[in-house]
């Protein structure tokens, strides 16, 4: 299939619509009282389950190293999403996903300064 200028921008634009609904989704379960961190599980359950069944036969060749860099990553990105979350509870979705994309500018920022 040949990726056409059309294709490509209905493909940022599903991408863009499902990324935004997710800080709407978990907008409306913060507001219906189901905890952070159960919204959390539930979301890392799922991303679980989809990476094993795509990379299941690398999951198992995986190495004590291997493990112990992707706990430490893991956990890193749990505290993003967590924060996340939290966050969520006290502003509003549009503002959330401001400050979570802000880190397209910011990152290269704090690399260049280090």
């Amino acid at each position: 299939m040949k990726m056409t200028k059309l294709i490509a921008n209905a493909l940022l634009l599903v991408v863009a619509v499902l990324w935004g609904s997710g800080f709407v989704a978990t907008k409306f379960a913060l507001d219906a009282n189901v905890p952070a961190g159960f919204i959390n599980f539930f979301r890392g359950l799922i991303f679980a389950f989809f990476l094993f069944l795509f990379f299941y036969k690398k999951i198992c060749k995986m190495n004590l190293k291997e493990f112990k860099v992707g706990l430490v990553v893991g956990l890193l990105n749990f505290g993003g999403y967590i924060t996340q979350t939290v966050g969520i509870k006290y502003t509003t979705p549009s503002n959330s996903a401001f400050i979570t994309a802000a880190y397209v500018v910011i990152v290269p920022i704090i690399v260049w300064g280090i």
